[in-house]
Formats: C-alpha cells, sequence, structure tokens
C-alpha cells in the first residue's frame, strides 16, 4: 500500500464524510488530516489484503468523536467577555469552579496540547479513565458559564 495513493484516492471522501458530520470546514479539515496522520503512523501494520476504505472510514469515525467534542466545548468570546491577559488572573476565573489539580489538567490538555498518553501516566490512569476526566472537567466549566461570564465583567 502506497499512503500518496491512498491520500489521492480518499482524501476528498473523508474530508467530504467528516463535513457531513461537523458542519465545520476547519474541523472537517483537521479531522480529515488526523485521520491521515493515524494512516501515515499505522501504513506498515494494515493487512495489504485489508479493506483501506473501511479501515479509513473506522478510524474517521473515531477521529469525529473527539472533533465532535471539541466542537461541542468551544464558547465564543463574546459568551464570556474580556478575559485578563495574566495567565494568573485566568487561573482566577476557574477557582470556584476547578480544584488547581484540575485546571492544570485541563491547561496541560486543552492549552500546551499535552498528550492524553502522557497525562495519564502523569496521573497514574489509563488514558480512557483521563478521558472521562477530561469530560466531566469541561461538563463541570459548561454547567458554570454564568459564574465564568460575571467573574470577567468584573
Amino acid at each position: 500500500m502506497n499512503f500518496d495513493d491512498i491520500y489521492k484516492q480518499y482524501a476528498k471522501r473523508i474530508f467530504n464524510f467528516c463535513y457531513i458530520h461537523l458542519h465545520d470546514k476547519g474541523l472537517a479539515e483537521d479531522c480529515t488530516q488526523e485521520v491521515f496522520f493515524v494512516l501515515s503512523k499505522k501504513i506498515d501494520t494494515i493487512r495489504p489484503d485489508a479493506n483501506i476504505a473501511a479501515w479509513l472510514y473506522s478510524t474517521a469515525k473515531f477521529v469525529l468523536r473527539r472533533c465532535g467534542e471539541k466542537k461541542k466545548d468551544i464558547v465564543s468570546i463574546e459568551e464570556i467577555g474580556d478575559i485578563p491577559d495574566e495567565s494568573t488572573e485566568n487561573a482566577g476565573i476557574f477557582n470556584d469552579i476547578l480544584t488547581e489539580e484540575e485546571y492544570l489538567i485541563m491547561t496541560r490538555y486543552y492549552v500546551d496540547g499535552e498528550d492524553i498518553d502522557k497525562l495519564s501516566a502523569e496521573n497514574n490512569t489509563s488514558a480512557n479513565t483521563m478521558y472521562q476526566r477530561i469530560s466531566r472537567l469541561k461538563n463541570k466549566i459548561r454547567k458554570n458559564v454564568d459564574k465564568i461570564h460575571n467573574f470577567t465583567k468584573k
């Protein structure tokens, strides 16, 4: 299997598949790129007789779940208001919502782009447990958008 040939044959189809699910061109492009990044890492382990289209769509479904979660978690700056520039002041927004440890995890995952495997190893949990923890923290923040909004109005 040749990566370039697979990309030429399937990239547009995978993009369309992602776009149909996300209704966001930028996110669909990101998801498509991630699917082919995974392919580039795994191409040597895929059986020569494997149905590459099925493999790509299956990978795209997994990636879409992650992209869909990111899309749901986007809160526009208009909703929150002006956030102070200093990171110590930004941390103050979440003092009543997250513990220091929770804030650090969220910052490292979303701001610093830390790998989930590294975060889970540092916190002595599985990657699945860390995903669940991050999901619960996102819900905690979502439920407290009014507090965040009020903090930024001070």
